[in-house]
């Protein structure tokens, strides 16, 4: 080495070119030309990427002032480097194909710290030939493995492919080598590679629920080209039988273990088992992979499960031959439910025919598909919505919202809305109650029958409210007398019945309190549907008189036709709009 450096002494004033004879005498080392394709280089000979200053630099970019990796580089190209300020593409620095990222900025930091050594060295007109230094340089999850050569200095040796290889090895870098790159690396300096990648780690799947039933059980209307809708059917009602697949459970797969460069394995996260949504009248298939149904009813989803709750299906109509009913869950009548009838029942009650004169209660919605004449004495009670073709000499309550087609002489009462939009779209004569809205196609008709159009807070809410406020009071009242007798008897307790005594006391005041708390929330979930009177609507095309429109404690009393019409309540009145 150094009889070739005497034969090429270094020059001692040009700061450039100090790589060797034979770099000098290409006057573009190889490394420059792996990534600096002469039409992408820019005036002056400064490397592609050279910009000016921007205000928010990405990873690829980095201040020329700040880099000695980039002033090693002008070295060999023999180019005057760039002002200070100015920015550069350090992805001059990267083999073909590898993007800039955090990693490869971060080893990129680390080179140019060792090239500043290196600087000078060049600096020393008296230095001895230097060899070329390979820096291997790996991942923090020990993935990939990066190579970079700096070139030889005052004539010294290029590396080889050999040792290139005895240096991977000598680290135990042996898996995931690529070859293509490491047979040219040695042909290129100042150049970062990714010389080996490791098998990466494959999670797991994580099992999965697919369902066969709806999770989502509401209602939903479809309106028909003639404006009305079928009641008979509304698509909530989901009716599975007896060993009937509610969904089915892919079970979750194994990881696939990964390999570190060193060779290392590395293990994965297996897939995590699904929730089964495993509800009442449910159980899993042998295999663990069918949730099915053990009974014949309906299928909701309901806290997270899936549960299939009894339904009693009447095959024709509630007469005579069948009685009353009085079940718990479901009930599906595909016939009518004929004058004098009584059907009760915890769930929903659907009739797919036409209701008279009976009575009909249920926790859930009520769905009439032909409508109900209550012949004056029959009724409907439902804790939540209710459905029907028409409504005639009936009288009605919800604790949801009421939509038919018809309304005629009925008393009428929900705590959400009345809807009667669709069909004929008519509500003539009777009563009607809603906590927020009313909308019809025609309220009254021609023949001037009066009617009674109340919205606000609804009877039901109101006893509601006062019952709960009585019991709070009541509750309060006790807490308060408790209290007393326990400071009474803290400052006499001179006999174990004294002690007893303050003990059931405690428990008693404890328990009151708890009491108290589930009032507390329940005030606040009445107080919650309070309605807002400024947000009552009433909306009609028309609407004939004489009509009595009460919201909170304003009235008024519509003594003549009105069309398009929006009644709304604003400063303690009610007042009417055209729309």
């Amino acid at each position: 080495m150094a009889e070739k450096a005497e034969k090429k002494p270094k020059p001692k004033k040009k700061l450039f070119g100090l790589f060797g004879a034979k770099r000098q005498e290409d006057d573009a080392p190889e490394a420059a030309e792996a990534v600096l394709d002469a039409e992408n280089t820019q005036d002056a000979g400064q490397p592609a990427g050279a910009t000016v200053p921007k205000e928010d630099p990405t990873l690829n970019i980095m201040p020329a002032g700040e880099s000695e990796l980039y002033k090693m580089y002008c070295r060999i190209k023999g180019v005057p480097p760039l002002p200070d300020d100015a920015v550069f593409d350090v992805t001059q620095f990267h083999m073909q194909g590898l993007a800039p990222n955090e990693e490869t900025r971060e080893i990129l930091k680390k080179l140019d710290r060792q090239a500043e050594t290196m600087m000078r060295k060049w600096l020393d007109a008296d230095a001895e030939p230097v060899d070329a230094e390979v820096v291997l340089s790996i991942s923090h999850d020990k993935m990939r493995a990066y190579l970079f050569i700096f070139p030889p200095m005052f004539g010294a040796d290029d590396v080889t492919e050999e040792q290139l290889r005895a240096t991977l090895a000598e680290k135990g870098v042996e898996h995931g080598l690529d070859e293509e790159i490491l047979a040219a690396a040695a042909k290129h300096t100042m150049l970062l590679m990714l010389v080996a990648t490791g098998t990466p780690v494959q999670d797991g799947l994580d099992g999965s629920i697919v369902d066969h039933y709806n999770r989502d059980n509401d209602i939903h209307l479809t309106v028909k080209w003639d404006n009305t809708i079928d009641y008979r059917d509304l698509g909530w009602l989901q009716v599975a039988r007896e060993n009937d697949t509610i969904c089915t459970i892919i079970p979750p797969t194994d990881a696939v273990s990964g390999t570190t460069v060193f060779g290392k394995e590395v293990k994965g996260k297996n897939g995590r088992k699904a929730t089964v949504p495993k509800g009442t009248n449910t159980a899993l298939n042998e295999e663990g992979n069918l949730l099915l149904s053990k009974i014949d009813g309906v299928v909701t989803f309901q806290a997270d499960r899936f549960r299939v709750d009894p339904m009693l299906i009447i095959e024709g109509n509630v007469d005579i031959a069948v009685g009353n009913l009085d079940v718990m869950g479901d009930v599906l009548i595909k016939g009518d439910v004929q004058e004098g009838f009584t059907v009760t029942a915890s769930g929903n009650v659907t009739v797919n025919g036409g209701v008279e004169g009976a009575h009909i209660q249920a926790g859930g919605n009520v769905q009439i598909g032909l409508g109900m004449n209550g012949n004056t004495f029959g009724t409907i009670k439902a804790g939540h919505d209710v459905f029907s073709k028409f409504f005639e000499n009936t009288n009605v309550w919800a604790g949801g919202s009421i939509t038919c087609d018809t309304i005629i002489n009925s008393v009428i009462a929900s705590e959400g809305e009345v809807l009667v939009r669709t069909g004929r779209g008519t509500i003539i004569g009777g009563q009607i109650t809603a906590l927020l809205r009313v909308a019809a196609i025609s309220i009254g008709n021609p023949s001037n029958r009066a009617m009674e159009i109340t919205l606000g807070n609804t009877a039901a809410w109101l006893q509601e409210k006062k019952e709960t406020e009585d019991a709070r009071a009541a509750v309060l009242r006790e807490i308060d007398e408790l209290e007393k007798s326990i400071r009474f008897l803290q400052r006499q307790i001179d006999t174990p019945q004294k002690k007893e005594q303050l003990d059931k006391m405690t428990l008693q005041l404890r328990m009151n309190r708890l009491k108290l708390g589930k009032l507390d929330t329940t005030y606040g979930t009445i107080l919650a549907r309070e309605a807002d009177i400024v947000k009552c609507r009433l909306q009609a095309e028309v609407v004939y008189p004489p009509l009595q429109v009460t919201m909170g404690n304003a009235l008024k009393m519509i003594r003549k036709n009105h069309y398009n019409v929006l009644m709304y309540h604003k400063d303690g009145e009610i007042h009417v709009a055209n729309v």
